[in-house]
């Protein structure tokens, strides 16, 4: 540690006749390119040196372009610190957050889960049925309002969208770009106060939590391991503030959200919302298996600090799931990478096991198998997990994971009922002939998968130990991510915004997030690739549960057409986009009756397919029971014709708004194929 630290000075004194707020922003723009990603260590390091620096004086030249690459790659900068060996990055290199004002574009970063668990800090907070203290909840509001925005216009300074991927470049010095580009990048993380005032209004008090001054802690005391940008990513001097560790962000925000609640003495009702809020994640993971809670009450856990319940795996089989969250024991403000410890946590849940197996065990008609989910989802703080046999009956088995990774698995096992009992069929037959070794359980479990599956590892004799190389589990998460793509847009209610997912990851499609617990939700979904979302949406009626499958059919029907005719219909919906108010909205009315049920011989109902829109520019289609006969047809004649209503309906929508002078067009794509095959 002594000679890391002799080792920051001596690279400090290489660029210390340097303006240090320029060398700063050059520091920080690179960190915004993907190709740079797998260089986080050297960034970390990098920003660490220049924020332990005093500038000499008010003038000083800025660093050469040689100069400059020969102290960020040369062996006399942050090389010198030991970071030969910088771990790949495996996550998305830009995502999406939903927060009131956004949507919102930020950096992951340097912590894992960063973005999932900012997400269910800000729920607990501020959607929980517990109350916070106003105090406490009126600070962390303005924290994440003004990190979020930061962040946001980083992006969008740097063209960055959501999802970006990172490009690996494992083994290759910083990429640095020309002069141009570079200057870009940098001037991307710089701002005046003046532009923070613009950008973050009343809430720029509430940014100083992040921000260090230069020179504010001295290169002889700096910890290499814990650089003060891991909790201050943004350094200042005078009236400059650049944001030199972009990847920092997100871990500095929660990190600063958890110190918040920690001053405030909220730790309690900050762990019972965390671990409810995680817990309504784990119930809508586990709900995309098939696997539904039970509603079986289960025995009182004592003192464990988690949350559980019993869901269906399969008709004689049981799915107990545990959720273990860190109660922030020993939390240390300003260590943003602290430890958590679970102190003998592991035996009192072997032990919970064997409880549940016995009471399970004691039903007149017990299931034959209970699979046992155990969950531990932290807040940044690394932890180790070694769960051995549970107590008998042995046919029980435990798979562990982290929620997140819950919720990867669930995005890429979507519908698979069993998708967990096979993982742990398979590892429990690994784990029988040989000993594994791996620092993350998602990281085995994209080993299983990328086997087929399985732990069939080779054609060789079977392994005695398994080394699973980190970074796997986050090739996973970026799989997921991008499947699922979820962001905010505007809501088919007016005002509102709303956080969506795709439904099928090569089409533009898209449903709003589940929420566990919701019984009745109207069948919406929105189509993108438009300047303005297009929602379809069922209309309302009193038994939404017995129509809800003649609606979802409409709903996904007419979504799906809207996509494929884009081409076709893009300028026409964009010049709508400043006359609608933030969306279109296509509704899908069924009206009520048996046809949609059953073939009714002798009787007639209304086979009606007709559209309308109304002043707040909403196009409606009723369909009447007795049009289900033409959908049962070999070719599509009946989608066709409900598609050219819908067609119409626009026509009409656009004539009155923007006039006639484009309409014909909708009508002439709308009548020109022939029906064909389905």
């Amino acid at each position: 540690m002594v000679e890391q630290a002799h080792g920051c000075v001596a690279a400090g004194r290489e660029v210390a006749g340097f303006d240090l707020i320029d060398l700063a922003a050059k520091i920080g723009g690179l960190a915004l390119m993907p190709e740079n990603a797998d260089r986080m260590s050297r960034f970390e390091a990098a920003s660490g040196i220049v924020a332990s620096m005093r500038p000499c004086s008010d003038w000083t030249p800025k660093i050469g372009p040689e100069r400059f690459d020969k102290w960020l790659n040369g062996p006399s900068g942050p090389l010198s610190l030991g970071l030969n060996e910088e771990d790949p990055y495996t996550d998305l290199f830009t995502e999406s957050v939903a927060f009131y004002g956004g949507p919102f574009t930020v950096f992951p970063g340097v912590m894992e889960d960063s973005v999932y668990i900012l997400r269910h800090i800000c729920e607990g907070i501020f959607k929980a049925p517990l109350s916070f203290d106003v105090d406490c909840r009126s600070q962390a509001n303005h924290l994440v309002s003004a990190v979020l925005k930061v962040s946001h216009e980083i992006a969008v300074r740097s063209r960055l969208g959501r999802n970006t991927k990172s490009i690996p470049t494992t083994g290759q010095p910083v990429r640095i770009p020309g002069a141009e580009v570079h200057n870009s990048l940098a001037a991307a993380v710089r701002f005046s106060k003046e532009d923070l005032i613009r950008l973050v209004g009343p809430s720029f008090d509430a940014l100083q939590a992040l921000i260090v001054t230069l020179g504010e802690s001295s290169g002889r005391a700096l910890d290499p391991t814990n650089p003060p940008t891991l909790a201050r990513p943004i350094v200042r001097w005078n009236n400059d503030f650049v944001v030199i560790a972009p990847g920092h962000l997100m871990a500095a925000l929660c990190h600063e959200m958890l110190a918040l609640i920690v001053r405030g003495g909220q730790e309690g009702d900050f762990n019972t919302v965390y671990r409810w809020t995680v817990f309504r994640n784990v119930v809508r993971s586990l709900g995309a298996f098939g696997n539904r809670p039970t509603g079986v009450v289960l025995p009182d856990g004592g003192q464990l600090p988690m949350q559980a319940g019993l869901f269906t795996l399969d008709r004689d089989k049981l799915l107990h799931c545990m959720l273990i969250t860190d109660e922030l024991e020993e939390f240390q403000p300003g260590v943003v990478f602290g430890e958590w410890n679970h102190h003998g946590l592991e035996d009192a849940l072997e032990h919970r096991v064997g409880e549940i197996d016995s009471h399970i065990s004691k039903w007149s008609n017990p299931p034959r198998e209970t699979l046992h989910l155990v969950l531990f989802q932290g807040v940044g703080r690394s932890h180790i997990v070694s769960l051995g046999e549970p107590i008998e009956p042995v046919h029980s088995t435990v798979v562990t994971l982290s929620a997140s990774g819950l919720e990867t698995v669930s995005l890429l096992e979507c519908g698979n009922q069993l998708a967990l009992r096979q993982y742990a069929r398979a590892q429990d037959s690994l784990h029988r002939h040989a000993s594994v070794i791996t620092t993350g359980d998602l990281d085995k479990f994209a080993i299983y998968r990328a086997k087929g599956h399985g732990f069939y590892l080779s054609d060789g004799p079977r392994p005695t130990t398994v080394f699973i190389a980190p970074g796997e589990g986050g090739k996973l998460h970026e799989e997921a991510k991008l499947r699922m793509d979820r962001h905010l847009v505007s809501s088919y209610r007016s005002g509102e915004l709303i956080e969506v997912f795709r439904i099928d990851e090569d089409v533009p499609i898209y449903a709003p997030l589940p929420n566990p617990g919701e019984r009745h939700r109207r069948i919406a979904l929105v189509v993108e690739g438009y300047d303005v979302p297009v929602w379809v949406v069922a209309g309302e009626l009193p038994d939404s549960d017995e129509y809800s499958d003649v609606n979802r059919t409409h709903v996904e029907m007419i979504a799906y057409w809207i996509w494929q005719f884009t081409p076709a219909l893009r300028n026409i919906i964009d010049s709508l986009s400043d006359l609608v108010e933030n969306t279109l909205v296509v509704e899908i009315v069924a009206l009520p009756g048996r046809g949609w049920f059953e073939h009714l011989d002798g009787e007639r109902e209304s086979d009606t397919c007709t559209v309308s829109f109304n002043s707040d520019a909403i196009i409606r289609l009723e369909i009447g029971p007795g049009f289900a006969t033409r959908f049962s047809t070999s070719d599509n004649s009946a989608e066709r014709l409900v598609v050219r209503e819908i067609l119409t309906g626009l026509h009409q929508l656009h004539r009155s708004l923007v006039g006639a002078g484009q309409s014909h067009l909708i009508r002439r794509k709308c009548c020109s194929q022939s029906p064909g095959v389905k």
